[in-house]
């Protein structure tokens, strides 16, 4: 299995470091720079700095291939903002997971969920151990055309008497999506 991670400056080298400790030999990790070619890459992240005022998003539809975009980004002027830079990077890398990172909260979840994603994709989509198959099940159930709604994930986390953080990976590693988000919990 082969992942990279594309970066600016040096920021790849400690998700790469958190990765290797969580993955075992059978995957390759390697940090290119921002842009380089990624082909053949099994699993491709991208870490982006937003702080600057000369940051821009890459431009057109899929033109920086990425799986998931790990962005840095200043204190959190909002939803708005937030919701248009998601958006626009979704639009320009087809990741289907943008993560913004404010501090070393956001940041250990986010290296968390590209862990769990790494597995997933590892031996035909087994699932980490820590998350219940009656999870699993429940969110697969709940879901309509890969999409379920924030308010019924977070009902669901309470009826399972599971915390919201562990049907929210469920929901990242099945690939469905939250909609009519309320809080941003997931």
């Amino acid at each position: 299995m082969k992942l990279i991670i594309t970066a600016e400056e040096a920021g790849g080298e400690e998700l790469m470091r958190f990765l290797e400790d969580g993955l075992d030999a059978s995957w390759t990790i390697s940090v290119r720079p921002s842009g380089a070619d990624a082909a053949g890459a099994d699993l491709v992240v991208m870490l982006l700095d937003a702080r600057g005022e000369d940051f821009t998003v890459p431009e057109g539809p899929g033109a920086v291939p990425a799986d998931v975009v790990l962005v840095d980004v200043s204190p959190r002027s909002g939803g708005r903002r937030e919701i248009s830079l998601e958006a626009a990077l979704k639009g320009s890398t087809g990741a289907k997971k943008v993560l913004l990172l404010e501090d070393e909260k956001d940041r250990r979840r986010a290296y968390g969920k590209v862990l769990d994603l790494a597995l997933a994709r590892d031996e035909g989509g087994k699932m980490p151990e820590d998350i219940p198959e009656e999870v699993l099940e429940a969110v697969r159930k709940e879901a309509v055309d890969g999409r379920l709604a924030c308010a019924r994930a977070q009902a669901l986390a309470g009826e399972l008497g599971v915390p919201i953080p562990l049907v929210g990976r469920a929901l990242d590693l099945l690939d469905i999506k939250i909609t009519e988000c309320q809080l941003g919990c997931f």
